[in-house]
């Protein structure tokens, strides 16, 4: 079941329009040196999704890729951490735009959360960060 993060008028959290947080300059570099052009190369996208912020009570469990054929791609599974889910997505607006521009022939980021009833999915496409980079 995939379940819709609220947002504005143009599809982004109205969280992120301002821009989001800031990452520190220690996990700027981490990201900056995994920085990888093809999905395939499984160890620096393993660097990059931990190095990622996560908000308080997810947890990261699981990680694939999707490389066998067009649009390529990853999956990252996480859980919520004694039931503590994430109170909105932002946090996923910013991680899968930081993946998309990091990992140069990713065409979709997914994340799952599971919580103690429910999973949420996210989908994230190149596409759609794009059109966000350019309004």
């Amino acid at each position: 079941m995939r379940i819709p993060c609220p947002d504005g008028p143009d599809g982004i959290p109205r969280r992120l329009q301002d821009g989001g947080r800031h990452l520190k300059e220690k996990r700027q570099q981490t990201l900056l040196e995994a920085r990888t052009e093809w999905i395939g190369d499984a160890s620096a996208v393993g660097k990059l999704v931990n190095a990622l912020p996560l908000p308080q009570g997810v947890k990261r469990e699981q990680l694939s890729l999707q490389t066998g054929s067009e649009p390529y791609g990853l999956t990252v599974a996480y859980s919520a951490v004694g039931g503590n889910g994430p109170s909105d997505c932002a946090w996923m607006y910013r991680n899968a735009t930081l993946l998309l521009s990091l990992i140069g022939n990713a065409e979709r980021v997914v994340f799952l959360v599971d919580e103690e009833s429910f999973r949420t999915e996210f989908l994230y496409t190149r596409e759609q960060a794009e059109r966000r980079e350019r309004s």
